[in-house]
């Protein structure tokens, strides 16, 4: 549920995509660009969310950005932390979590959808005819998270600022 993302149904302002992804695209039903980028930075909120045993749907939107959980950790655990802070927490976590993964054989062909969004056409609806286009948003989500496109291991500098303490 961390990469579960929702911006297509909105609550989220131009200014508060641009932050997120860099475009307002994400809100976007079809488009690709941002999404990768976007879903990246969910997990790195949901996983702040994980660490103060907050439900998942309540970091999305307003209530999930970093600014509003920090004073929520910081009463959950006694730990001042800027917002800033925090996010690389939840960022850190995740990193180690894929090191994790991967060295108990995660590959990135483990990183996909089930066959019938790549490969079969939706036969019906407002959807009629689209498949998933994985590949731009995967590329685009290695690259946000600055880990190796070809092998899904986060970069030297990534692991080395993931086991850096504050």
């Amino acid at each position: 549920m961390r990469a579960y993302a929702n911006f297509e149904y909105g609550g989220l302002t131009n200014e508060e995509m641009l932050r997120i992804a860099g475009t307002t695209g994400i809100q976007e039903r079809f488009s690709y660009k941002g999404k990768g980028k976007a879903v990246a930075y969910l997990e790195n909120l949901r996983t702040i969310g994980d660490v103060i045993g907050m439900y998942h749907f309540l970091t999305s939107g307003e209530l999930g950005f970093q600014e509003v959980l920090a004073p929520l950790y910081e009463a959950a655990t006694d730990i001042s932390m800027t917002p800033e802070d925090l996010f690389k927490v939840g960022e850190r976590i995740y990193n180690i979590e894929r090191l994790f993964n991967l060295k108990f054989g995660l590959t990135p062909s483990d990183d996909t959808l089930p066959s019938r969004y790549l490969n079969k056409p939706v036969p019906e609806g407002p959807t009629k005819g689209k498949v998933c286009l994985l590949e731009p948003m995967l590329s685009e989500y290695y690259l946000a998270r600055q880990w190796d496109v070809t092998t899904g291991f986060p970069l030297k500098k990534k692991i080395q600022d993931s086991f850096q303490c504050t």
